[in-house]
């Protein structure tokens, strides 16, 4: 039995995680700016992404403070490192603003998106014959998020905003993340157990304490990193999450975790 967990990487380009837990998670937290009738700035935006396990996993994209004044502009294509390639969002939206909305897409998610909005959507694409300029690949594009994750993980994800008519524009001022959702691996240096004597075991119905660390392999410092367990897995009454703050080049944080072991673990 291991206890389920979250796991965080840092923006790529401050530095390199390789934290030892179990959902793993690219930042790119450098703002989008959408320009009116053309590319956005930064096209491609991009993440790297290494050490993620070539197991099965569910993908999900957040865009992180997208506003814009005509959403029905939008075309947004997400490009894996294999290739595979997913339309996250065109011809929807309407024309309604979008203020400031924190929007992930989901294969799980309840529905398409209709009004751009804080919430979780399936990717959605309404219209028909969507291109991308170069260095953008030429179509067919996928549908789904599995279309996009296709293939190993690690590598260059890119991300491509354009807009796609005059008088509009906007920003994702909080750039995008991308989460893999394992299971993976995990490894987990047992700290403290309430079943006597100690075995270095999690035991059916016992409390643990757990010192879960990340090291930072990058050569500058990380932006400021949290960390959750997540109440699954035979893991009850998860503490906290809690900051491992800024992890400095070649430095490793680690923080202790309390859980319960579920008694029918």
């Amino acid at each position: 039995l291991q206890p389920a967990s979250v796991r965080v990487y840092a923006p790529v380009e401050e530095s390199e995680l390789e934290p030892l837990l179990s959902t793993l998670r690219g930042i790119h937290n450098i703002p989008i700016t959408i320009n009116d009738a053309a590319t956005a700035t930064p096209y491609p935006s991009v993440i790297n992404v290494a050490s993620v396990p070539t197991a099965a996993f569910n993908l999900r994209v957040t865009l992180n403070g997208l506003s814009h004044t005509f959403p029905g502009d939008l075309d947004i294509l997400l490009v894996g490192p294999s290739g595979g390639s997913v339309i996250l969002l065109s011809d929807t939206g309407g024309t309604t603003d979008a203020v400031n909305a924190n929007v992930t897409f989901d294969d799980a998610a309840p529905g398409p998106l209709t009004v751009v909005a804080t919430g979780t959507f399936k990717p959605t694409n309404t219209g028909a014959g969507d291109a991308w300029p170069a260095p953008a690949p030429a179509g067919p594009y996928g549908a789904t998020m599995a279309a996009a994750a296709a293939g190993d993980p690690n590598g260059q994800w890119r991300l491509f905003v354009l807009d796609t008519a005059t008088l509009d524009f906007g920003t994702i001022s909080g750039g995008w993340s991308l989460t893999f959702e394992g299971p993976f691996a995990q490894t987990a240096t047992l700290t403290a157990e309430s079943c006597a004597p100690a075995n270095g075991a999690l035991d059916p119905g016992e409390t643990a304490s757990a010192s879960i660390c990340l090291q930072n392999q990058g050569g500058v410092a990380s932006g400021t990193i949290v960390g959750a367990l997540q109440a699954s897995g035979g893991l009850e009454n998860p503490s906290p999450a809690q900051s491992y703050g800024v992890i400095g080049a070649g430095q490793t944080v680690c923080r202790t975790f309390t859980f319960n072991v579920d008694l029918a673990a």
